[in-house]
């Protein structure tokens, strides 16, 4: 692959990993890390399967993805059961430290970053990354050289 084509293979996964915009206050970001390093590779994937679920939802692509209703609620079942855990057991004192200290948006700051992680994982997967780069081979270079040469 080609180094214009290779850069475009991986837009995508830069996207869902970008740092998230602003500057989070370090007890939400040790939230964050908490539930990073006490999530098993399984619930990470159990949460990136909702995460897929809930993007699956959305007009522009709902008619082109048909989920059970129970499987939607396996899901949201797993999710529950993995934050409750998470922010009562695994992670209670940082998600106190991070709550007191940012109040509510600790969990949107904290889960962010778990999700992040779990996409980054995901993307790793080669069949995912063969997917996601798969619109390279309709890209024609030489459109892209009067602007980047």
């Amino acid at each position: 692959m080609t180094g214009l084509k290779f850069a475009f293979s991986v837009a995508p996964f830069l996207v869902l990993a970008s740092p998230q915009s602003g500057s989070a206050q370090d007890p939400a970001q040790a939230f964050g890390q908490c539930l990073v390093m006490n999530t098993t590779g399984r619930e990470r994937i159990d949460l990136m399967r909702w995460i897929v679920f809930g993007y699956a939802t959305h007009p522009s692509v709902s008619d082109i993805i048909s989920l059970p209703e129970d499987t939607l609620n396996t899901a949201d079942q797993a999710v529950a059961r993995l934050f409750e855990d998470l922010v009562t057991q695994r992670c209670l004192p940082e998600a106190r430290s991070a709550i007191a200290a940012v109040g509510p948006q600790a969990f949107e700051i904290a889960f962010t970053a778990l999700g992040e992680i779990a996409a980054i994982e995901t993307m790793n997967d080669p069949g995912v990354q063969a997917r996601m780069s798969a619109f390279t081979a309709y890209i024609d270079e030489d459109s892209f050289s009067a602007y980047f040469d």
